[in-house]
C-alpha cells in the first residue's frame, strides 16, 4: 500500500508548473495506471459496499492480436456481480490540450472546466470517445472463464475533471453506440477533489507495480530518497 497526499496528486495532475511538466511521462509509467485503478476501487468500495478487486486475468478478446485494456475490476455486491473492463487514461494539465485546474476553483469554474473537457472527451453524435485510444473501451472483452458475473459493463477511468452536465462528480455513465448500452466514466481528479472537500487530506491505495519500480531505482541509486536516506520500503 502507498500512502498518496491528495493535495500533492493533484498540484502534479491538474498543474502547469513548466519544470514538472519534464516528469510527467515518468511518473505515469509508474504510477499512472495504479493511481486510477486504486481510486476506482476505493470509490466503488465505499458507494457499494461490496467486494472490489482488480483481477490479475489478462482484459482481451481472447485471440493473439486485437484490442487489450488494462484492468477487469470485479464488483460483487449484495445483489449481483459486476465485471467492469476498465481503460485508464492519465491525460491531465501536462498533456497536449491539457487545461490546468487549480485546487480552490470555484464551483463556476469547476463546471466551465467539466463541461469544456467533457466536449474533448465525447463524441455525442458518434456515442463514443473522440480519442480512438480511448474508444477501444466500447470493445467487448473476453471475460475470465473462472468467473461468474451477471454482467459486464465498459469503464473509461481518466484523470481529468469531467462532466456532461457540469455537475463534476467522480462515478457517471453516460448513453453509448455498439456493443454496450452505456459508458461509466470515473474521473480522478474529481474524486480527489470530493475526499479533500470532505477533510481527508491522504488515501491508501495498492502499488505493487510502483513498489517494483522503486526498489530498482533504488538498487541503482540507493542515496536517490531523502538526500542520502534510502529508500524505507526497500529493506
Amino acid at each position: 500500500m502507498a500512502t498518496l497526499s491528495i493535495r500533492g496528486v493533484l498540484e502534479f495532475y491538474d498543474g502547469a508548473v513548466a519544470t514538472e511538466c519534464t516528469h510527467s511521462n515518468a511518473i505515469n509509467a509508474l504510477l499512472g495506471e495504479e493511481l486510477g485503478l486504486g481510486l476506482m476501487i476505493h470509490h466503488l468500495r465505499a458507494s457499494t459496499g461490496g467486494d472490489v478487486a482488480a483481477l490479475a486475468d489478462p482484459c482481451t478478446q481472447g485471440t493473439p492480436a486485437g484490442v487489450r485494456l488494462d484492468r477487469w475490476v470485479r464488483v460483487a455486491g449484495p445483489g449481483d456481480a459486476i465485471l467492469y473492463q476498465v481503460e485508464v487514461k492519465n491525460w491531465c494539465a501536462h498533456s497536449l490540450g491539457g487545461r490546468p485546474l487549480a485546487i480552490e476553483a470555484e464551483d463556476a469554474t469547476l463546471a466551465m472546466h467539466a463541461t469544456t473537457m467533457w466536449k474533448r472527451y465525447w463524441d455525442a453524435g458518434a456515442g463514443c470517445p473522440v480519442d480512438k485510444p480511448l474508444r477501444k473501451v466500447l470493445v467487448p472483452m473476453r471475460a475470465p472463464r473462472h468467473l461468474i458475473a451477471d454482467r459486464v459493463e465498459p469503464v473509461a477511468c481518466v484523470w481529468d475533471l469531467l462532466a456532461p452536465s457540469g455537475s463534476p462528480i467522480p462515478w457517471f455513465d453516460v448513453p453509448a453506440a455498439g456493443a454496450f448500452a452505456r459508458l461509466h466514466w470515473f474521473s480522478m481528479s474529481a474524486y480527489l477533489r470530493t475526499l479533500l472537500g470532505a477533510g481527508q487530506s491522504e488515501i491508501d491505495i495498492p502499488t505493487p507495480l510502483l513498489d517494483a519500480g522503486l526498489a530498482v531505482v533504488g538498487r541503482m541509486v540507493p542515496a536517490v530518497f531523502g538526500g542520502g536516506a534510502t529508500y524505507s520500503r526497500l529493506t
